[in-house]
């Protein structure tokens, strides 16, 4: 109660030495300031990372390269409405959600990507 009675009280403004009150908004500028900042810093690039994820997922195909959530490297084997066939080794397939699907590996595994570039500085 006090502490709303002290915001109250700061609310009405202490006076100027010309005897105008202060804005209040003008106080909460910084705020303000600080959540803009916050929005273009952190939360707007996430939504456009979260957007083109939910892009690539959509566009999954038979054949496409894949790391699941819980970290199973696979290849697609079939696409159904919210699921998908990972083949994981010879005569293993699992059926997963779409949404455990964490990303989509292009130009093969980092093991052939490091074979490549020894093969290319000899």
């Amino acid at each position: 109660m006090m502490l709303m009675l002290q915001w109250l009280a700061w609310m009405g403004g202490n006076p100027n030495a010309d005897g105008s009150s202060a804005n209040p908004l003008v106080s909460f500028l910084p705020f303000i300031l600080i959540i803009v900042i916050i929005y273009f810093l952190m939360i707007r690039p996430q939504k456009k990372r979260q957007q083109e994820h939910e892009k690539q997922v959509a566009a999954l195909s038979k054949g496409d390269k894949i790391v699941t959530a819980g970290g199973l490297h696979g290849t697609v084997q079939a696409v159904k409405d919210k699921t998908v066939m990972v083949k994981i080794a010879d005569n293993v397939k699992v059926e997963i959600e779409k949404t455990a699907v964490s990303a989509i590996v292009k130009g093969g595994t980092k093991t052939e990507e490091a074979a490549v570039e020894a093969e290319a500085a000899k």
